[in-house]
């Protein structure tokens, strides 16, 4: 009759919705758990380029285009981190900058071991997120053009920060760390003995890393600048 085939169809409409509204959680949760993965392979990318980076940090004063000394490793007070303007070089663009060795050289070129390596935040297009880059450029003392290298490592960031722990500390309380480095304008200075970084990833909250260095004393291979 009219009625049935009216409440079968009523019966039909009611489960294709029932399904739709399955199929569509199904879908959003899936986009979502596929956000927060690419998020966290991203941070997990941006770790294992700030450790390895810092593990092969060396003692090495070097000296920039205005011919100024300056000290192996410089990390930026927290006020830097609110810049907006996109920086591809030029030393006071970086929240974290420092000489590194172990230069990859599988083709054996003649050419020293040490490069520098400076990491900054940008804000993203149209965002109120930042964005970590990290460059890598050569020689290490300004004295000619820098072959520089650039890499987008980490998106919509809230919130960053480094601390420094001096290599006399005592303790690893807050109030070891310190929020600049160098800790004093005198020069020369050894480097940190870790850096702490904590980030603040929308979606994901907040993340703590600390990163060893090693602070032997060993030669570097360039040499000092004069």
């Amino acid at each position: 009759t009219l009625i049935e085939m009216l409440l079968a169809i009523a019966i039909t409409a009611g489960m294709a919705v029932m399904a739709y509204t399955a199929v569509k959680g199904a879908i959003d949760t899936n986009e979502k758990v596929t956000a927060v993965i690419e998020q966290t392979d991203e941070i997990d990318r941006a770790w294992q380029y700030l450790g390895n980076d810092l593990l092969y940090a060396v003692p090495r004063q070097w000296y920039n285009a205005s011919g100024e000394v300056k000290n192996a490793l410089s990390g930026a007070l927290g006020d830097r981190l609110s810049q907006s303007e996109v920086a591809i070089a030029g030393e006071d663009d970086y929240v974290l900058q420092f000489v590194r060795g172990n230069r990859e050289n599988p083709l054996r070129q003649n050419r020293g071991n040490l490069y520098m390596v400076g990491f900054r935040l940008t804000l993203e297009d149209e965002s109120e997120y930042k964005t970590l880059w990290r460059d890598a450029w050569s020689p290490v003392d300004g004295g000619g053009e820098p072959i520089l290298q650039q890499r987008r490592l980490l998106d919509n960031i809230e919130e960053m920060s480094f601390a420094y722990l001096s290599p006399s500390f005592g303790d690893l309380t807050d109030a070891a760390w310190l929020p600049g480095w160098p800790p004093t304008g005198d020069s020369p200075v050894p480097l940190p003995a870790a850096v702490r970084v904590r980030v603040t990833v929308a979606s994901l909250g907040e993340i703590e890393r600390i990163f060893a260095l090693s602070i032997n004393d060993q030669p570097a291979a360039d040499g000092q600048p004069e």
